[in-house]
């Protein structure tokens, strides 16, 4: 992507830091409130005095979830190419800098955007379903934390506490626990309306749950990250993301460890593939029989699980590119390897 202008943002969650630069050299800065009219007027006031096109110009900022929102709708009426891109890149890619405010941010996403514009690609904006279940898995995640917390607390109390102070305890807390637990319910149920209002959300989850040992929730999840597998066109790109591919620790004779996941990676959809590979190699099948034989060879239990939270990953991608349902009767190759 080569572009005249670039316009970058560091974004906030009350303004946005902006800069506009021409050929890596600052032609103008201002900070925004973070509101679609204070948005608007700028950018239109840019569009005017530059006579901005699609093809001149392109707007930039890292992803900082919803407070990027106003700026992606704005942004999007006006037909503008969005890049959005990943702070940890922009960091390691400009080398040993010292010094952080937002001016300074929003300068450096510019430089990148420069320097980087072969690795640009544009934001695709996500079906209005899709952002709906993406909030609705957000909220259920912000639930099941709160629920955990909860209960780990009151583990930790009254495993040394006299056993009718621990009741009483778990009977204060009894309420709170029930009501994470209706909202949990309620969460789940609005997820199921939606997909069973959209045809082709109902028809991503009948495939992907066809797979032994990958349920409702998951399903959900890899849809709305992939979405609906319009950013992922290869498993091994999403293994990555999710953080279950492994990579190489080699160089020279000093270093020589095993392949291993690296740390930079979506954990919730980590746990959720890690959950998804137990219940697959309890269930009996192909993966059961791959599990108990590589454990036999190998030893180590976390090495061949996740080289099934791969092979599901696999699965996963097959079953969506071929359109057709999980064939629980194939021969896969897994019982040669």
């Amino acid at each position: 992507m080569s572009n005249s202008y670039v316009v970058a943002f560091d974004v906030s969650k009350k303004k946005h830091d902006a800069v506009l630069t021409s050929s890596g050299e600052v032609l103008q800065e201002q900070t925004i409130a973070n509101r679609p009219k204070d948005i608007a007027q700028f950018v239109n006031k840019l569009t005017k005095e530059h006579q901005f096109t699609p093809e001149n110009v392109v707007f930039c900022m890292e992803y900082t979830g919803i407070y990027c929102n106003h700026l992606l709708a704005e942004l999007g009426k006006l037909g503008f190419p969005i890049c959005m891109i990943n702070a940890s890149e922009i960091k390691l890619s400009l080398g040993v800098r010292r010094g952080k405010d937002d001016k300074v941010d929003a300068r450096r996403i510019a430089e990148y955007a420069h320097r980087f514009s072969d690795r640009l690609r544009t934001h695709q904006p996500v079906r209005p379903v899709i952002q709906e279940l993406k909030d609705l898995i957000s909220d259920r995640e912000l639930a099941v934390k709160a629920k955990k917390q909860i209960n780990q607390k009151l583990n930790e109390k009254t495993a040394f506490m006299d056993p009718k102070k621990a009741a009483s305890q778990r009977q204060l807390h009894e309420p709170m626990l029930t009501g994470i637990q209706t909202t949990l319910k309620r969460i789940e149920q609005q997820i199921k309306q939606l997909v069973k209002s959209d045809p082709k959300l109902k028809r991503l989850v009948q495939l992907i749950t066809s797979i032994p040992g990958i349920g409702f929730i998951t399903a959900i999840n890899i849809i709305v990250r992939t979405n609906e597998f319009e950013n992922f066109d290869d498993p091994k790109k999403f293994a990555c993301y999710a953080g279950v591919a492994p990579f190489k620790h080699q160089s020279g004779s000093s270093l020589n460890r095993r392949d291993r996941v690296s740390h930079q990676a979506c954990k919730p959809m980590k746990t959720l593939l890690h959950l998804c590979a137990i219940a697959a190699v309890k269930a009996k099948g192909d993966l059961q029989d791959y599990y108990h034989r590589k454990l036999e060879e190998k030893g180590n239990k976390m090495l061949v699980l996740n080289a099934v939270r791969n092979n599901l990953i696999s699965r996963i991608f097959a079953v969506v590119r071929n359109n057709t349902m999980y064939d629980r009767n194939y021969q896969y190759n897994l019982q040669k390897t």
